[in-house]
């Protein structure tokens, strides 16, 4: 993969008349995203796909939602123009961290973006930095895969996983990496929408509220560094603090399943029409 550009390169070379989109960033990002989720998915039986989320910031009900292929270059070729185009509409668009059932229709609220029971496996986790509202929180002693800037002082740092895991393993790491870190809620959550380096960030009316610009641009720091195996992250990161295990305990402890398991998995099945109101609580950030 090329090497990624600096800041300052992402604010002079290709940005659109208007908003700070950065093509470049894009495209760099995509590569290391569905590299990663290939690696990380191999051998997986029916792993599912990762989607994008858009959402319109001044309109938060204009929505859509796009799978990604992520095998098929053509279809990802189509994310990166799909997500460029709905920024210049308007919408901050995200992506996530997990993958979804590859026919969308058995989601459990069909055309939404799929509940934590449609999780069909997770490949990275995000410790989302918000300084400007005071949730910048704590070094981890890891090294992040992936660095962006969403904004001036704000980051988001992605942990990329070399092998996927089921959503009831990643959900226990996930909760240690939001302990450990301190940060903003979003972080290591499993449905979480995150932001992609090139694109703007359009600011919604609460976030003018508390003093932000209008658009600021997304920038890619580095997206070149190592993954980690899902025992790795077990032995690094800290347990969680004891009143927190007592709140949340269930059956057993919490360890990262093999991806034998991934083989294993059922298909989501729909869900009753009386339960189909209920989506992800997860807020695009």
């Amino acid at each position: 993969m090329a090497a990624s550009p600096t800041p300052s390169e992402a604010t002079t070379s290709s940005l659109d008349p208007g908003l700070p989109i950065s093509r470049e960033d894009v495209e760099a990002f995509f590569e290391a995203y569905t590299m990663a989720a290939k690696r990380a998915l191999k051998g997986a039986h029916r792993p599912g796909n990762p989607q994008l989320f858009a959402v319109h910031h001044k309109h938060p009900e204009r929505t859509a939602t796009l799978p990604i292929v992520i095998d098929n270059a053509a279809n990802v070729e189509a994310a990166v123009a799909w997500s460029i185009r709905h920024s210049r509409e308007g919408h901050n668009v995200y992506i996530e961290t997990r993958t979804i059932a590859e026919d969308v229709r058995r989601l459990s609220v069909p055309g939404a973006r799929g509940s934590a029971k449609d999780t069909r496996a997770v490949f990275a986790f995000v410790v989302d930095r918000d300084g400007d509202a005071g949730k910048a929180g704590r070094a981890l002693a890891l090294e992040p895969t992936f660095i962006f800037e969403t904004s001036p002082g704000n980051f988001q740092e992605w942990f990329v996983l070399s092998q996927a895991i089921p959503p009831d393993s990643a959900e226990a790491l996930g909760k240690r990496f939001k302990a450990a870190a301190g940060a903003d809620s979003a972080t290591g959550t499993v449905t979480q929408p995150y932001r992609i380096p090139g694109l703007p960030n359009l600011a919604t009316a609460t976030k003018l509220a508390r003093g932000r610009s209008p658009v600021e641009p997304c920038r890619l720091i580095k997206a070149d560094s190592p993954t980690y195996t899902a025992e790795q992250l077990e032995a690094t990161l800290p347990p969680l603090p004891e009143k927190e295990v007592k709140r949340k305990r269930t059956n057993g402890a919490a360890v990262p399943v093999p991806l034998s398991f991934l083989r294993c998995w059922p298909s989501p099945r729909p869900s009753s029409m009386a339960s189909a109101r209920h989506t992800s609580k997860s807020a695009p950030i």
